[in-house]
């Protein structure tokens, strides 16, 4: 018996389900480690971050803070400063607790309808994660993760209470991100499709699973509900339906290529088993194999037709990657495969290692610059105001004081696609902050930053350059 099958063993028969929840949950806390301490891993979750603390103390989202993410992303940042008590390190422990539940969840959906062993599918879960972007806490991880859990109790579940919540918690998933759609459906329609195949009965039983899945959209119309009794609609309504349609998406065939081919390339270790367990499911029925194959065309399509391609989009295949990679692997160990079987455990033990490792590059330089900021920033009174210029929203958060704009993400005024986008006049909106800031803190060196840095020098001193951003402190009043 192979290291493999006897820690597969060990997982299944010997870990009572009690234990291999918080088992993938220390897991995913030991391969997240070395980002922990890290204070910026994306700029997007320190925007999160803000917009939440001042929703917490009264602001009203769409309407004093603009942002044209679906409202989801900022409710669970307020959820989270409430438990981690407004500490980042906090948060990225639960994120990291929350990441080995679905991974969970995810073993129990390979173990139910993949016959898959629950350990390698929840295990690959956790290494899709375990790249640069994936670390930081953005909508991908949390609108995978909720679709993972909300699916394990829906699909694993006999309790209907626990089941009818399943699916709210994939609906919230849905107000996360739209992107989360594919899996919700994909999940349901191939529990649909394992009921009709497997059990007596079974059209009315699938039939009666896709019927369930339409209340996936409850948390939809609850929030769309809440918007407009709020009085806030119009200006939701512009952020959610409108605003993303200003952009302009000409294809960049050769971007889409480039993420495509990278994607393919550094998760190669991934990609042949998974690509491998497609051809399995298609000689268990072809209509597995053609739903996982559908499933896959269209996670890349709604990838590659985003209007900007970054590589934190390759979250968005976690997890039919690693249902479909541990079918493969599952095949691998099998008896004809008596070599493939001795390297397998290794092969895993080598991907854990690196995983852990590899993550860790991302936590050696922000620290320093930013604590070099803080330490140059002239203090300031309670009654004067701070403007993260193009930067992260984090000094915000450390020096205790709150955007004084609208568009707490630096670049929504600086991009001059998102500029246009939002229908904001740059020259306008800088001279209006100017006014009413006493101190800036500026990251950029673009030609659009050029115009901005005239604009700057005539009514501010700058007081330091440190890590990369300079530091500004107001000398002559601005009319």
């Amino acid at each position: 018996m192979t290291k493999l099958l006897r820690m597969e063993m060990l997982y299944s028969k010997h870990l009572k389900n009690n234990f291999k929840l918080p088992f993938f949950m220390i897991v995913a806390c030991l391969l997240r480690m070395g980002s922990f301490f890290n204070l910026i891993l994306d700029y997007d979750e320190w925007t999160y971050w803000e917009i939440a603390r001042q929703m917490l103390a009264g602001a009203a989202l769409y309407t004093d803070l603009i942002d044209l993410k679906a409202p989801g992303i900022f409710y669970i940042f307020m959820l989270i400063q409430k438990i981690a008590f407004h500490k980042m390190l906090i948060a990225r422990v639960l994120a990291a607790i929350l990441l080995g539940a679905a991974a969970y969840s995810i073993g129990r959906i390979g173990e139910r309808l993949f016959r898959a062993p629950g350990l390698l599918s929840g295990m690959l879960f956790l290494l899709h994660f375990n790249y640069a972007m994936g670390l930081a806490l953005n909508t991908e991880l949390f609108y995978v993760s909720f679709t993972a859990i909300g699916a394990g109790w829906f699909i694993c579940k006999k309790n209907a209470l626990l089941r009818f919540l399943g699916l709210l918690l994939m609906g919230f998933a849905f107000s996360i991100k739209v992107f989360a759609a594919v899996d919700i459906f994909f999940l349901i329609t191939l529990l649909a499709l394992w009921e009709y195949r497997n059990q007596r009965g079974g059209i009315k039983k699938a039939l009666h699973i896709i019927l369930m899945g339409a209340l996936t959209f409850i948390p939809f119309l609850l929030i769309h509900m809440g918007y407009y009794l709020s009085g806030h609609w119009g200006a939701f309504y512009e952020a959610i339906y409108v605003l993303p349609g200003r952009y302009t998406s000409g294809t960049d065939v050769q971007k889409q290529v480039d993420l495509f081919a990278l994607y393919h390339f550094r998760f190669i270790w991934i990609i042949i088993p998974a690509y491998w367990g497609v051809r399995i499911l298609f000689k268990l029925g072809r209509d597995r194999g053609i739903h996982s194959i559908l499933w896959l065309l269209l996670s890349w399509f709604l990838i590659l037709l985003s209007s900007r391609l970054h590589d934190h989009y390759w979250l968005q295949l976690a997890v039919p990657m690693s249902l479909f990679a541990s079918v493969g692997l599952q095949e691998i160990i099998s008896e004809r495969k008596p070599i493939a079987k001795k390297l397998l455990p290794y092969f895993l033990l080598g991907l854990f290692t690196a995983g852990a490792l590899f993550q860790t590059r991302r936590t050696k330089s922000t620290n320093a610059s930013i604590h070099a900021v803080l330490a140059s920033t002239p203090a300031l009174r309670a009654d004067e105001q701070l403007w993260v210029a193009n930067g992260p929203a984090i000094f915000y958060t450390l020096l205790d004081k709150d955007c004084p704009g609208k568009y707490v993400h630096g670049s929504l005024s600086f991009d001059p696609r998102h500029a246009r986008a939002y229908g904001i006049d740059r020259d306008v909106y800088w001279a209006d902050q100017l006014r009413k800031v006493d101190c800036v803190i500026f990251c950029g060196g673009s030609a659009v930053d050029d115009a901005f840095l005239d604009l700057l020098e005539s009514s501010f001193q700058r007081v330091a350059n440190v890590g990369g951003y300079s530091i500004w402190k107001k000398t002559v009043q601005v009319d």
